[in-house]
């Protein structure tokens, strides 16, 4: 298909059984298919009806008006060879009608130019791995919201970033999270409002930037216990306790060293409700004897140079 026609006068056509001819009104031209490109068969470029409607633009009736489609321009997108690269923009280029399409920042994918001058595969606008739009310079994906999205226990390496389908959309949600454990089960992560029935609205969270619905990583410190020789240890130092939504900073510890049962926590946190040999304390201070013996370390110096 010629995609740069020149401009020719319409031969008139003949009407049947009249041995008279009229003049031809309607001009055609392919169809541009989804990767930017002219149909190349079963279709024309010029004058007449179409020979293949679905491949063909409907008859148009003035002078020339059968023209390429309007070209516009569309960022182009690039990642870089190297683990953990994100999509970035990188210059624009000059696309066709079928529009522009954009990624997400941490979209899959190999590395080099990203396709941008064509509309979106099946299931992946369905799903919000890649948006569509038209328009110059409409795929700036800064522009547009994207949100995690994952059910309300997953982990943050499962969750996927995905645009939002529907452009009225402007939130983020995600579930209240305490202590790695999300509160209610009716709110996951995604694009919309916490309006998912009184348990979401209950432990739901909202925010209004692209990929802003991440986990809480909110923590203090605690000591860890682990069990050895049938006896609680106490961990050497003290390590990060991710609280996330929860305002209660608190570490937990076994009530007797010596007895096993009653006491599966490990030190972060509030005491499981199943353990009754458990004992909540406040950040740094789950150590119990080796807290007793380090404050004893500090003073004895201090009482010996007093004496």
């Amino acid at each position: 298909i010629n995609t740069d026609p020149v401009s020719t006068s319409c031969p008139d056509t003949e009407a049947a059984g009249a041995g008279t001819f009229l003049a031809e009104t309607k001009c055609v031209r392919p169809q541009v298919k989804d990767d930017g490109t002219y149909e190349v068969t079963d279709t024309t470029w010029g004058c007449g009806e179409c020979t293949a409607a679905e491949k063909c633009i409907t008859p148009c009736l003035t002078e020339d008006c059968n023209t390429k489609a309007a070209a516009f321009m569309c960022h182009k997108y690039t990642k870089a060879d190297v683990e953990g690269s994100l999509w970035v923009k990188d210059g624009v280029e000059e696309c066709e009608a079928s529009g522009c399409r954009m990624p997400t920042p941490n979209a899959a994918g190999q590395a080099g130019e990203y396709e941008s001058c064509k509309v979106c595969d099946g299931s992946a606008k369905t799903d919000g791995i890649c948006k569509e739009c038209t328009g110059a310079l409409c795929n700036d994906n800064e522009k547009h919201l994207y949100c995690k999205t994952g059910d309300a226990n997953d982990a943050e390496s499962a969750l996927v970033t995905n645009f939002c389908t529907d452009d009225a959309m402007k939130q983020c949600k995600r579930p209240e999270i305490s202590y790695g454990v999300a509160l209610g089960t009716t709110v996951g992560y995604g694009c919309g409002d916490c309006t998912d029935g009184e348990d979401a609205v209950a432990n739901c969270e909202t925010c209004t930037e692209s990929n802003c619905n991440s986990i809480p990583t909110d923590k203090h410190m605690c000591y860890t216990y682990t069990l050895k020789d049938a006896k609680w240890v106490v961990s050497e130092e003290m390590s990060d306790c991710v609280s996330g939504d929860d305002d209660k900073e608190e570490c937990n510890m076994p009530e007797d060293l010596d007895v096993k049962e009653g006491y599966t926590a490990e030190g972060c946190g509030p005491c499981k409700s199943e353990d009754k040999g458990c004992k909540v304390t406040e950040p740094e201070k789950n150590a119990g004897e080796r807290a007793a013996l380090s404050l004893l370390v500090t003073v004895l110096p201090l009482l010996y140079i007093m004496l």
